[in-house]
């Protein structure tokens, strides 16, 4: 169960943050441009969600779907083991490419700097420990004959 709550709370999570994007009063703009070389080429709804994480349109979908396919993958263990996989890779790749200066815009696409490196550490190191070391949801009980 452990998988699947994290994966219900999280996929839940994704959805409310990317919802919440596109909530005009709930945005500051404008958020400066990062210190980069790459400038955000998608402007639309860059801000910085509660003033403090940076966000657009595109960074917002990406959050729905991705919260979207853990609410679907919550059905089963062994699926929500497969998004809990997917989710910790994800998150360490933003977590990387918003590090570098050269990738903090993922290519000038969506936002990864600032606060979203915090939290997509935190979600990466969660969802590490129940998609690969939490072993207690994958022991089935026997059944008596």
């Amino acid at each position: 169960m452990p998988a699947r709550g994290f994966a219900i709370v999280v996929g839940s999570l994704f959805v409310l943050f990317g919802v919440l994007g596109f909530v005009p009063h709930l945005v500051v703009y404008p958020l400066p441009s990062p210190s980069s070389p790459h400038s955000i080429l998608v402007e639309g709804g860059y801000g910085a969600l509660f003033g403090i994480f940076p966000v657009n349109y595109v960074r917002d979908v990406v959050q729905i779907i991705i919260g979207l396919l853990g609410l679907a993958a919550a059905g089963s263990i062994p699926n929500a083991r497969v998004w809990n996989r997917g989710v910790f890779f994800y998150c360490a790749a933003v977590l990387l490419l918003g590090i570098l200066p050269w990738t903090r815009t993922f290519f000038g696409v969506m936002p990864i700097f600032g606060w979203n490196v915090g939290f997509h550490f935190m979600i990466a190191m969660l969802s590490y420990y129940f998609a690969f070391i939490y072993p207690l949801d994958c022991q089935q009980p026997e059944l008596a004959r």
